[in-house]
């Protein structure tokens, strides 16, 4: 007797029949699954019914099925914003590809665990201090990493048991960050402990929005690893002068890791609305500057545009803002200096490593760098031989699971606008999400759109807001328009299917409401 696939296993098996029949020939209409086409994948009945009521297989009409991940596919490539008008996107080309996954659980956290009393022992070797070495894992806990990979794991203990620069490449998802992390924090803990002044690692973003992302991860781990020491690691944020929060303003988009609540500035210091500041978070602003320069932050979140203008001010070298006492300069995500940038980054580095501090040790990590080894021999100008290569490898590292990634590259018509699509994209996805919030079976979708400018950011927000006001997404919820057309949204939710004279206000009304709450907006504070 055949064993029967598992429920997350025969979705992927149903998503890529999809994708094979889409293939050929590069079209949704015969991207869908009869019953007998997936009884031959070996899909119990029991898996069929769970997935169809928890939404992840939709039934069209009699006999075709599709997943909705393909079908979010199918009905983003074709938006519109009546019903028979112009098509937006005039061509598209979908791929899937099948990525590995691994557990953090290779490690636990937890006494009797021989691999983590290894990690446990090299950590305490550094540190030197029980009670501190305990906290630094007690607060790693608190902020949910109860464990590692067999990549974290091995990675970070060739890390700790090195002296060389490395470079740190692994698929998304798998917790590059705290490969260079948890050596940074250690180091910054011995000088803490040590009476060491001045900055410890400088941590280097292409982008400020990634550079602020890290920061409120750092002041989360941060905030209960200082409950456990005797005195605070801090940490700061220079971006450059345009990028200075003023009092009262939001600090970077940062929330207060124990309410929740935004960080701001108030009497130039970061202050949480429930009426308590953060000690260990030192805010850069006109207020402050001299003193953030003159007692600067253990950790210091930078970027390579700000920083070179450093250089030349004396004071930041007698403050140790500059010099020796830096151990670990990383650049993250070092895939987004390309082309001539590259170049830039290649000088800066050489410039950090034999003026600012000859003994820190450099630290690239991307998810996305096509050779590696000739990267980092290119930017580090060293040998790969005197280079520590933390690289992902399957064989070595092992693959607990499976995950499909589906990419649709879709071409908009020139002559129609792409901010138009994009906000009545944003409108289909919010509404996805609330349709199935609604069935007490399924769950919301999480959504992200990248747009490359704060301004384009705002008009987006306005525009999908606006044709909220106008009417959407009240059309696509017309009982009329079959579930195979990719203007109806009411498959997902077929309470909201409607006569298109007898729309009842008051649950579209607050359906609308929660489509607009549905839709935010996130950007790094002033980016420019």
């Amino acid at each position: 007797m055949t064993e029967k696939i598992s429920e997350k296993d025969a979705y992927h098996e149903l998503i890529n029949e999809e994708a094979s029949k889409y293939s050929k020939e590069q079209s949704f209409s015969n991207a869908f699954l009869t019953e007998k086409e997936i009884e031959q994948l070996n899909i119990s009945e029991d898996v069929f019914e769970n997935l169809i009521n928890e939404g992840f297989l939709i039934k069209l009409e009699e006999d075709k099925y599709r997943t909705l991940h393909m079908d979010i596919a199918f009905r983003a490539s074709d938006i519109r914003v009546k019903h028979g008008s112009s098509k937006y996107i005039v061509e598209n080309n979908l791929t899937v590809k099948e990525k590995p996954l691994l557990r953090h659980d290779y490690v636990s956290f937890e006494e009797g665990d021989e691999r983590f009393e290894k990690l446990y022992s090299d950590v305490q070797e550094r540190i030197q201090n029980e009670e501190i070495t305990g906290a630094f894992f007690e607060s790693l806990k608190e902020h949910g990493v109860e464990g590692l990979s067999k990549y974290q794991y091995k990675s970070i203990v060739e890390a700790l048991s090195s002296d060389n620069d490395a470079v740190i490449s692994a698929p998304t998802g798998f917790g590059k960050t705290y490969v260079f992390l948890i050596p940074a924090l250690i180091e910054a803990i011995q000088d803490l402990r040590d009476g060491i002044d001045g900055t410890k690692a400088v941590f280097f973003y292409p982008r400020n929005a990634l550079g602020s992302d890290q920061l409120n991860r750092l002041i989360n781990l941060l905030h209960g690893l200082n409950k456990r020491l005797d005195k605070n690691l801090r940490i700061g944020i220079d971006i450059g002068r345009k990028s200075l929060p003023s009092e009262g303003e939001e600090f970077f988009g940062a929330k207060c890791p124990e309410h929740g609540e935004d960080l701001e500035v108030k009497n130039g210091r970061v202050h949480c609305p429930k009426r308590h500041y953060l000690e260990f978070v030192e805010p850069k602003t006109k207020r402050t500057w001299d003193e953030f320069e003159s007692n600067p932050p253990d950790l210091l979140i930078s970027n390579i545009w700000a920083w070179q203008y450093r250089f030349t001010k004396r004071k930041l070298w007698e403050s140790n803002y500059l010099g020796g006492n830096i151990k670990y300069f990383v650049f993250d995500e070092v895939h987004g200096y390309r082309g001539i940038v590259a170049g830039v980054l290649k000088y800066f580095i050489k410039i950090l490593q034999e003026l600012v501090s000859p003994n820190a040790r450099v630290f690239l990590s991307s998810a996305t760098i096509p050779k590696p080894e000739k990267f980092s021999e290119r930017i580090l100008s060293k040998r790969m031989d005197d280079i520590l290569k933390l690289k992902y490898n399957p064989d070595l590292h092992g693959v607990d699971d499976k995950k499909l990634e589906l990419y649709s590259l879709v071409g908009v018509n020139p002559h129609l606008s792409w901010e138009t699509y994009v906000h009545e994209l944003a409108i289909y996805l919010s509404t996805i999400s609330r349709l199935r919030e609604k069935r007490e079976t399924e769950n919301g979708l999480q959504s992200l759109i990248f747009i490359d400018s704060i301004k384009n950011i705002n008009r987006l927000y306005s525009q999908s807001h606006q044709a909220i006001d106008l009417g959407d997404p009240q059309d696509h919820l017309n009982e009329d328009i079959p579930p195979s057309d990719p203007y109806s949204y009411w498959i997902y939710n077929k309470d909201f299917k409607f006569k298109k004279s007898e729309i009842p206000s008051e649950p579209i009304d607050r359906l609308k409401e929660e489509i607009w709450e549905n839709i935010e907006r996130h950007y790094s504070y002033k980016t420019g």
